[in-house]
């Protein structure tokens, strides 16, 4: 009897045990699925919430700073395409006063586009391998380089003798040097400043400096030059104005991380970037790997090369084609008469209907397009 009642009390034992067990194993799994539970409702709160932080920083990055850098940087591309037309208003004074032919003054243009075109890929490794506080090797610093070179070295061509033409030359291709520093890294700067939409108008309103300088540049350089019957005057209205900038660039513009505008994650990644860059020739095989970056780059390459030829010429072919008609130049053209000017639709109807008026006594067709092959980017 004794033992019997042992074995009931040890089974009665095993079953608590085992129903004890069973409770514990019961609650483990109602709190592992409460935890499960309460973790997929906080990553679902953190997903909920990216897309507001990313707004949110993109809101900080298009700021009021981000707003004054990028006009600053409109600003400068305005006196950048200025002072390229400035030369184009008044070439027909430089060939007169250095006595050249429409050849030689066409290495005008000439030297400054392969200096310039040389010097773009240079300054875009530079460029892109900077960090910002870094004086030399940042971006901003590039570009009040640039932009102090440009400014000093079309000041300092302005007093170049009339008997030292290859030393314009040379100044002319100086110049081509620091617009390029500029060129190169100024658009990539307004796309870390803005994200999606305001990037896009960033970067028309940068754009569209582009015309609006050429055609200051033109008024400026022919307004300038009459007033004073010297094309030295023309090539020292820039210059100041680009010095000015490099002050406020260098006080008021702040230059933005690299990717800071896609966020944290872009910022990081091109930080990391940084730290170990790629080789430059490898760079350029992954980009000739991209065909549409490889059309569109030809395609723009082919516009340039007849606007950059139209830019030059277009003035002075439009002069001399009102004036061996026997009639009044234009206003705003580097020539100018004591008579009334003559509206522009006459002097395109009149280039239209005499292309043989485009020659000036002395210089053929061929030396036309010579010139204009010399004068292309």
């Amino acid at each position: 009897m004794a033992s019997s009642s042992s074995l009931l009390d040890d089974s009665r034992a095993q079953s608590g045990s085992h129903r004890r067990y069973v409770a514990l194993a019961s609650q483990t799994q109602s709190d592992a699925a409460a935890n499960a539970s309460s973790s997929s409702s906080t990553l679902a709160s953190d997903e909920d919430e990216a897309p507001l932080v990313t707004e949110r920083h993109q809101r900080r990055c298009s700021g009021g700073s981000a707003y004054v850098s990028a006009g600053l940087l409109c600003l400068v591309n305005l006196l950048n395409y200025a002072d390229r037309s400035t030369v184009a208003a008044v070439l027909h004074r430089i060939k007169s006063s250095f006595k050249v032919d429409f050849k030689d003054s066409g290495l005008l243009q000439t030297c400054f586009i392969l200096s310039y075109m040389m010097l773009c890929p240079i300054f875009g490794y530079l460029g892109d391998r900077g960090q910002p506080g870094r004086l030399l090797f940042s971006r901003k610093g590039i570009m009040l380089l640039g932009v102090c070179l440009w400014s000093g070295i079309t000041l300092a061509s302005s007093f170049v003798p009339n008997s030292m033409f290859g030393l314009l030359l040379v100044s002319r291709s100086l110049v081509g040097v620091g617009e390029a520093s500029y060129a190169t890294v100024s658009a990539p700067i307004i796309a870390d400043l803005f994200a999606h939409d305001a990037r896009t108008w960033a970067l028309i309103l940068f754009n569209l400096q582009v015309p609006f300088g050429t055609g200051v540049g033109f008024v400026i350089g022919q307004l300038v030059s009459d007033a004073t019957d010297s094309w030295n005057s023309a090539l020292r209205v820039t210059p100041p104005l680009g010095l000015l900038c490099v002050n406020l660039l260098a006080v008021c513009f702040r230059e933005p991380r690299r990717g800071q505008s896609e966020g944290p994650a872009a910022t990081a990644a091109a930080a990391a970037a940084a730290i170990n860059p790629s080789r430059w020739l490898d760079d350029l095989r992954a980009l000739s790997k991209i065909s549409t970056f490889v059309l569109t780059t030809l395609g723009l390459s082919s516009v340039s090369f007849v606007t950059g030829a139209l830019a030059l010429w277009t003035p002075e072919m439009l002069r001399l084609s009102v004036l061996s008609r026997g009639q009044p130049s234009l206003p705003l053209l580097p020539a100018r008469t004591d008579e009334s000017a003559a509206s522009p639709s006459s002097t395109v109807a009149a280039t239209a209907a005499s292309p043989e008026s485009l020659r000036h006594p002395g210089h053929t067709g061929a030396e036309d397009r010579l010139s204009q092959l010399q004068a292309s980017p």
